[in-house]
């Protein structure tokens, strides 16, 4: 009898091992992300996954050290959040094992954008990439299957002048794949021609039932500018070519950088209110006109689309955008942000900035 006990200690010694190694294993690698990753935010990410939610306290105890026995649901659910290898983390005591996400990892956040409502061939217009020149250049985004995998293909057009004034056309074609990154819907590519020239463009995504995608704003980040310096810009795509005299009169303010309140300048405003449509626009949609200091007028987004009486009539939605992106044109803000990196700073963050961080 005291042979039997003795032997079921044993066993009982060993599985309170096995516990303490499979809680370790996880908590070795819950150190490398703790820093950004608190315990009541792994607990809310576990309830996103599986719909359901743990304690606090049964979280805690799995990845914090004490001699608790872990709750092996939470074990399960962990390598699944974290796509870890549960043979790693179920391994035996004596087994040494490297605890890291599996290959997969990545591929279940982000994955090449294979919805076929997203590809084919899209007309795109942001400004150029000579930041001392206030024009609109077009390009064409086609999307296509290719074996396994989808290409996107971007052919940028630009008119450069030449000595003696002339103009020429300029095509550049650059490369690369369309991803979809699952938890914010967001479609991203990374673009690059043969000499190495980038763009990393993004916009949103969406399913469509019926139709396939007509029209996105979205975020363009390039460094093949005149200056050798990245820029970031708005860029506009449609399902079909937007006519020149549309271009001209609305893309100047649908691409400027603006959120919701934006600045127009005076003598802007009342140049605009020579046309009669327009005149008429003001009084409905910016009956209370701000004027500010320095003859600049004040304007909201949101104050203007709130006074359209009824959004579901297509004509007054319109009017409203017409009237608001003609004012958004004569904007005080940015087209374009050019992103510099003054000759003294790299210095200053390291004689200064950083010398009493540790």
């Amino acid at each position: 009898m005291k042979k039997s006990n003795k032997a079921d200690t044993s066993e009982e010694s060993a599985v309170f091992k096995q516990y303490m190694k499979i809680k370790e294993r996880l908590q070795d690698y819950y150190k490398t992300i703790s820093a950004y990753c608190s315990v009541a935010n792994v607990r809310k990410q576990l309830e996103d996954s599986i719909g359901f939610s743990f304690s606090y306290t049964a979280v805690r105890d799995v990845l914090t050290e004490n001699d608790k026995a872990p709750n092996m649901g939470i074990v399960i659910d962990l390598c699944r959040l974290w796509h870890l290898d549960y043979s790693l983390i179920l391994a035996p005591t004596e087994q040494t094992v490297s605890v890291e996400p599996s290959e997969h990892a990545f591929e279940q956040k982000v994955k090449v954008l294979t919805d076929p409502k997203y590809h084919g061939t899209f007309y795109g217009y942001k400004y150029t990439r000579n930041g001392e020149r206030n024009e609109i250049a077009s390009f064409q985004l086609t999307l296509s299957k290719q074996g396994n995998s989808v290409e996107a293909r971007m052919l940028t057009h630009s008119n450069p002048s030449y000595v003696g004034g002339e103009k020429g056309d300029f095509d550049q074609l650059y490369i690369g794949t369309p991803y979809l990154i699952k938890k914010t819907e967001t479609v991203s590519i990374l673009l690059v021609n043969e000499k190495g020239q980038f763009y990393s463009i993004t916009y949103d995504y969406e399913p469509y039932d019926f139709d396939k995608l007509y029209f996105r704003k979205g975020i363009a980040v390039t460094a093949e500018s005149t200056s050798k310096k990245p820029y970031l810009m708005n860029f506009l795509l449609f399902q079909c070519p937007v006519s020149k005299e549309k271009q001209q009169k609305y893309f100047p303010g649908m691409l400027k950088l603006i959120e919701n309140g934006f600045y127009v300048p005076k003598e802007e405003v009342e140049s605009l209110l020579q046309d009669d449509d327009f005149s008429k626009c003001m009084n409905k949609y910016c009956p209370h006109l701000e004027d500010r200091e320095r003859n600049l007028y004040f304007f909201k987004v949101s104050t203007i689309l709130d006074n359209i009486d009824d959004n579901k009539n297509t004509n007054e939605v319109n009017e409203a955008m017409q009237f608001m992106f003609q004012l958004q044109g004569k904007a005080t803000t940015l087209s374009r942000i050019e992103y510099d990196n003054p000759k003294g700073l790299p210095g200053f963050a390291k004689t200064y900035l950083q010398v009493d961080s540790v």
